[in-house]
């Protein structure tokens, strides 16, 4: 994962492992967009729900609850965020590889998860996208 941000932006490149499956969240100051490199994700997006492949690109309004899973072989993605709470929440809920490879998918803490987000002007409203 590479993480930068500066002047108000966050941009995130991210190798995620199959099946990674954030919870439904929303972000209360931010607008987000992902486009995928490589790999396959379904996303949902309010209401809807949006099957990417490598080349599409999709832009979440801050305030819109989202999730999405990551398909059977991974994905490669870029990630935008049109502020630094994301990046500041990567920071504190994240901790960085050992090595520049892609480490074991580990378990996570929800409840962590759901603090830290909140710490961050982000709010987890549900569960993970289902398969």
């Amino acid at each position: 994962m590479t993480l930068r941000h500066a002047e108000g932006w966050t941009f995130l490149e991210a190798r995620l492992h199959p099946g990674h499956a954030p919870p439904l969240h929303l972000h209360r100051n931010e607008d987000e967009a992902f486009y995928v490199l490589e790999g396959t994700m379904r996303f949902r997006r309010g209401d809807e729900l949006h099957d990417l492949g490598p080349g599409d690109f999709l832009v979440v309004p801050q305030g819109v609850p989202h999730a999405f899973r990551v398909g059977p072989d991974g994905a490669r993605t870029i990630q935008v965020a049109t502020g630094t709470d994301l990046a500041a929440f990567i920071r504190d809920a994240g901790e960085p590889a050992p090595e520049p490879v892609l480490p074991p998918d580990p378990a996570f803490d929800r409840e962590a998860v759901a603090r830290a987000a909140e710490r961050h002007d982000m709010v987890v409203v549900g569960p993970p996208l289902a398969e």
